[in-house]
């Protein structure tokens, strides 16, 4: 039984790492009313005004890419509420980096 749990778990972490190795864009659509934190391994695009609801924390990891696209009714924005908190924890290495998906990466 020890070594089907093992080999079961190999599997799993190895999926975890294959997974990681490739970013997935993640459509944020709707306000964020709970502590959330967003990963470098993902391109997060807002769709419309997202807020940062009061008593909730948006944490970006150092590396993360928040890229929007053009809509119907603007582009995709960020705002924090008064009582909830923003954390960005970029680095000069890794910053954070807010952007158009026509201007990836400028």
């Amino acid at each position: 039984m020890k070594t089907g749990t093992m080999i079961t778990l190999s599997a799993a972490l190895a999926a975890a790492a294959t997974l990681g190795a490739s970013a997935a864009e993640i459509a944020v659509t709707a306000d964020i009313a709970t502590s959330t934190t967003w990963t470098k391994n993902n391109t997060y695009n807002l769709k419309n005004q997202i807020y940062v609801l009061p008593g909730a924390t948006l944490t970006i990891e150092a590396g993360t890419v928040i890229a929007s696209a053009a809509t119907a009714t603007g582009r995709g924005a960020l705002a924090v509420t008064r009582g909830a908190r923003l954390v960005c924890a970029g680095t000069a290495e890794a910053p954070v980096l807010f952007t158009s998906k026509t201007a990836v990466a400028t």
